[in-house]
C-alpha cells in the first residue's frame, strides 16, 4: 500500500520535481543529468511527450543553480508574433538570469537564426551601429518528443540546436512502470487536498493496474485518474475494483476491454499479468510468487482457477 511517499532525489529544489520520481535506472539517469546541468550554465535543451512538465524542470534547474538569484523570464514560443517574441526573448528582463523557451521548435526561422548567433557569440545586437550587447541569459528551452522529425524538416534548425550542448529527455510513464507506485504515493496528497478529503491507501491490485496502463498523457493523466480515485475511495483504500470502475476502457489492452463486467475484467487483468510475470521468470514459481508479493501455494491455486498452463517451479 502507499500514502504519500517522498520522491526519490537529490536535496534540494530538485527533489520537489514529480516528473523523475521513483527508483527506475531510466528516472535515475535523467535525474543525474538534471542534477548535473543545474550545477553550469550552459543552454540546456529539455525534451519530453505530452503530460510532462518540461517547464517546471526547467524551473527546478535555474533555481538549482548559480544563477538562481537573478530573475526568470518564460516565453511561450507559439504564443506571440515574431516582434513580440523577439521583445521578450532579447530584452532586458531575464538578464543575468535565465530565459526559459516552451516549444522552442515553434519560433519562427528568423529567431531562431538569431538565438543560435546569440548563443554562439555571446552577445546581441541592439542598434544601427550593430554594437554588441552582452547576451547574459541562460537559455533553457524545451520541445515536444517529435525532435528527430522537427528537425529533418527544418522546424527546428540545426544551427541553434547544436548551441545547446547540455540535453535532457524526459522518460515517458510507460517505459517505467516500476516508478507508478513511487508517483501515486508523491500525487495522491496533492489530489486529496484538492479535492478536500483524506489521503487514500492503495492496495497492492490496485497498484499494479495502475503501473500496467500505458500513461500516454503521462503525468497529466495520471493526475486526473488520482483525482477520480481519491473522491471515490471506500474505507479509505482504493481497491483494484475501484480503478477498473474508473479507469476509460481505451486506457486498458484489448483484454481488459472485452469483458463486459467488472469481474471479468478483474479476472482478465489477472491471467495476463500473471501470465506476464511467470514468462519474465521462465517458470520459476517461486520467483513469480515473490514478485507478485504472494504466497508460492496461492500463486498455483491462482494459476489452477484462471486456467493458465502450469508452470515448473
Amino acid at each position: 500500500m502507499t500514502g504519500g511517499a517522498k520522491l526519490q532525489m537529490a536535496p534540494g529544489v530538485l527533489a520537489d520535481v514529480a516528473e523523475l520520481a521513483g527508483g527506475s535506472p531510466l528516472a535515475a539517469r535523467a535525474r543525474s543529468v538534471m542534477a548535473r546541468v543545474s550545477a553550469i550554465v550552459d543552454p540546456v535543451l529539455i525534451s519530453a511527450e505530452e503530460g510532462l512538465d518540461a517547464i517546471q524542470v526547467a524551473r527546478a534547474i535555474h533555481l538549482a543553480g548559480p544563477r538562481s538569484a537573478g530573475p526568470v523570464v518564460v516565453v511561450d514560443c507559439a504564443g506571440a508574433d515574431a516582434a513580440e517574441l523577439g521583445r521578450q526573448m532579447f530584452g532586458c528582463d531575464a538578464l543575468g538570469g535565465s530565459l526559459l523557451l516552451q516549444q522552442v521548435e515553434e519560433l519562427p526561422t528568423p529567431l531562431q537564426t538569431r538565438l543560435a548567433r546569440a548563443l554562439r557569440d555571446g552577445q546581441i545586437d541592439t542598434d544601427a551601429s550593430g554594437r554588441g550587447v552582452a547576451f547574459d541569459v541562460r537559455v533553457l528551452a524545451t520541445t515536444a518528443d517529435h525532435l528527430e522529425a522537427d528537425l529533418k524538416d527544418g522546424k527546428l534548425r540545426r544551427e541553434l540546436y547544436v548551441r545547446f550542448t547540455q540535453r535532457l529527455e524526459l522518460p515517458p510513464l510507460r517505459h517505467r512502470p516500476s516508478d507508478i507506485p513511487t508517483l501515486v504515493g508523491c500525487l495522491v496528497a496533492e489530489s486529496a487536498a484538492a479535492s478536500r478529503v483524506p489521503v487514500p491507501a492503495f492496495s497492492r491490485e490496485a497498484l499494479t493496474l495502475l503501473s500496467a496502463l500505458p500513461w500516454r498523457r503521462n503525468l497529466a493523466e495520471l493526475r486526473e485518474v488520482l483525482d477520480v480515485l481519491v473522491l471515490g475511495a471506500v474505507g479509505g483504500t482504493v481497491q483494484l475494483e475501484d480503478v477498473l470502475g474508473h479507469v476509460p476502457v481505451e486506457r486498458m489492452s484489448s483484454g481488459y476491454a472485452t469483458a463486459v463486467s467488472l469481474r471479468e475484467a478483474r479476472i482478465s487483468f489477472e491471467r495476463q499479468f500473471i501470465a506476464s510475470v511467470l514468462h519474465r521468470h521462465r517458470g520459476r514459481m517461486e520467483d513469480a510468487a515473490r514478485s507478485l508479493g504472494i504466497q508460492r501455494t496461492n500463486l498455483y491455486r491462482k494459476v489452477r482457477q484462471l486456467g493458465l498452463a502450469r508452470a515448473k517451479g
